[in-house]
């Protein structure tokens, strides 16, 4: 996309003139549904835009033909995305190699079209009881009672019609993972591999042919296993049929090996080495603070390490978290430069925020440093203090964000006014911490607050 500017106003306008941007536009047209009462359901307005509609057509015709439409999309949107990063790769411009191909506004109806397929082609073919609830899966708008996630259930009776449906998107998912790039990524990471998952167990379940369990086995091994485990949790949380629970548990049970895999070291690679890819994997996920189950899993991984040996937490996990939150200087920074970027930061606090809701008082202390009463201390003798040793937070106004920047000597310089109004927000902050506290702790600190002031003072 590009941006113009018109009529002397600093305006940035959107032109989508790619291939890229006109599929989504048309995307976004084929998208739209009338919610108004009066209009038929989401799955039959949605097929009157597919070629050549039909006005007896049965339901699974319409799921059929739908199906059918989305994927093409999919596939064009694939085939477009993958074209554009190989010109992005041969502009060797690294900041652009780097991006994603799909633009934050394109993103909004990529994930509605998958919503589509999920809701509209893949729900009716399942089984009473079996798939995730759609009010259990965090769908943005699914308060606001669209048409698009209301939809038929195929008739029990009529099963073995939705057979090829659930076969053709499961095929058509598999050439979409084999293809790699952007598209793929974001379907293995999101609700489309789930979905795939389900479809095969289904298949599998109710007509028992190997065929679907060894492609139930193919889609696993496309996905990381802390990926697999969250799946498999979300899938049995919303699952109601037993046999379909038995399936799920066994498959979860697996994951009782998972933290006896990940500490057998390979011998071909060093331990710092492979504590170094297992740990930066792991802080990605603590990172995820919206996804609790990944979060719990890496959690007990870290538990069982933090257990056996507590230097490998500390050097591989404890040190990264500290690296952006009290950094360390090069020395060859200029004032004003960005040490630790907004995202980083941000990245930071939510791994704190993931390791702070699932471990242990004393797995905290080790992370903090010292003890309770200790750090508490530290907190009393730097309520102003807004910066380390060299550095500072600075918040950006556009976007309310903070990062950690270069000091200079001007940063040195303070008026009262300025003072007073640190002192302000640092005491009213520690007073929300005291919130917190047992009354013990809060009459300790008084007391040790009022000593140094009468030592000080004397």
């Amino acid at each position: 996309m590009s941006l113009k500017l018109e009529n002397g106003l600093n305006v940035p306008q959107i032109s989508r003139n790619t291939a890229l941007d006109r599929i989504f536009a048309e995307l976004e047209q084929f998208l739209s549904i009338d919610d108004t009462s009066s209009t038929p359901d989401a799955l039959s307005q949605l097929y009157l835009k597919t070629q050549s509609p039909r006005s007896d057509a049965s339901l699974i015709t319409k799921i059929t033909t739908l199906t059918s439409r989305c994927f093409n999309y999919v596939h064009t949107i694939q085939e477009l995305s993958l074209a554009q990063a190989q010109q992005q790769l041969r502009e060797k411009d690294q900041q652009k190699a780097n991006l994603i191909t799909i633009s934050l506004h394109d993103m909004k109806f990529f994930n509605e079209l998958i919503n589509v397929i999920i809701v509209q082609c893949i729900y009716p073919c399942l089984p009473l009881g079996v798939g995730i609830p759609i009010d259990q899966r965090r769908l943005k708008t699914y308060g606001k009672r669209l048409k698009v996630y209301r939809f038929q259930r195929v008739p029990k009776d009529e099963w073995s019609r939705a057979q090829p449906v659930l076969e053709s998107i499961v095929e058509q998912f598999d050439i979409v993972f084999n293809q790699g790039g952007d598209i793929a990524d974001l379907l293995k990471k999101g609700s489309g591999f789930t979905d795939v998952l389900t479809a095969l167990m289904t298949l599998y379940l109710e007509t028992g042919e190997q065929k679907y369990l060894n492609k139930f086995i193919h889609f696993e091994n496309k996905s990381e296993s802390y990926n697999l485990f969250g799946t498999y949790t979300a899938m049995i949380q919303g699952c109601k049929v037993g046999k379909y629970q038995q399936f799920l548990k066994i498959n979860i049970e697996k994951f009782a090996n998972v933290n006896r895999i990940l500490l057998s070291k390979p011998q071909d690679i060093t331990s710092v080495e492979y504590f170094t890819r297992i740990f930066d994997q792991i802080y990605d996920i603590l990172v995820m603070i919206n996804r609790p189950v990944l979060v719990s899993v890496s959690v007990n991984f870290i538990r069982v390490v933090y257990d056996k040996n507590k230097k490998i937490i500390q050097d591989f996990l404890f040190k990264k978290i500290w690296a952006s939150l009290d950094p360390n200087l090069k020395g060859d920074e200029q004032p004003g430069d960005t040490i630790v970027s907004e995202k980083q930061l941000n990245d930071a606090i939510n791994v704190v925020i993931s390791l702070s809701k699932e471990t242990s008082a004393e797995f905290l202390n080790d992370l903090f440093i010292t003890s309770n009463k200790v750090f508490l201390e530290n907190i009393v003798r730097n309520l102003i203090n807004t910066q380390g040793d060299g550095w500072k937070f600075q918040t950006t106004l556009e976007n309310n964000l903070t990062s950690i920047v270069k000091t200079g000597p001007l940063d040195a310089e303070i008026t009262s006014s300025e003072l007073l109004n640190d002192i302000d927000l640092g005491l009213e902050i520690f007073v929300e911490l005291l919130k917190n506290l047992t009354n013990d702790v809060i009459r300790e600190q008084f007391i040790i607050v009022l000593n140094r002031w009468i030592f000080e003072a004397g």
